[in-house]
């Protein structure tokens, strides 16, 4: 297997994921449109030509707003406005992988475990045994 990737920049980002994809339909619909849309908002950041050099890791990845990133995820666990209601079915889901991701980021997860482990009911206890790998 040849292990040596094309890049284009000093990051090692392949060269694949730093232009626009190799193939594209002529048809435009609304998800060519929203593709469109993406890879332009993306872009910038995978060619690495936003910001300095030093806005990037070593892996050629923009930085990580950790404590931006942390705070978001303690608000998903804090219960939902009522406008979320739509969510109620995969709020089991958003708990784990808030959860998951708080635990990844070596945050402590151990006052949610009364909260969402021990005494929950309901729609979270599918998601119960998953969860409990977590904390």
């Amino acid at each position: 297997m040849d292990t040596n990737v094309d890049t284009n920049n000093d990051l090692g980002v392949p060269s694949l994921f730093t232009s626009w994809p190799p193939i594209r339909d002529e048809l435009t619909t609304g998800t060519s449109i929203s593709q469109d849309e993406t890879v332009r908002e993306c872009l910038p950041f995978l060619e690495a030509s936003v910001g300095a050099p030093q806005d990037y890791n070593e892996h050629g990845l923009p930085s990580l707003a950790r404590d931006e990133h942390i705070g978001f995820l303690h608000d998903t666990l804090e219960t939902m406005p009522a406008a979320y209601v739509g969510f109620d079915a995969s709020r089991p889901w958003i708990i784990y992988w808030a959860l998951t991701a708080l635990s990844l980021l070596r945050e402590d997860v151990e006052p949610y475990r009364e909260r969402y482990i021990l005494r929950r009911p309901g729609p979270c206890a599918r998601c119960v045994p998953t969860c409990r790998l977590t904390l």
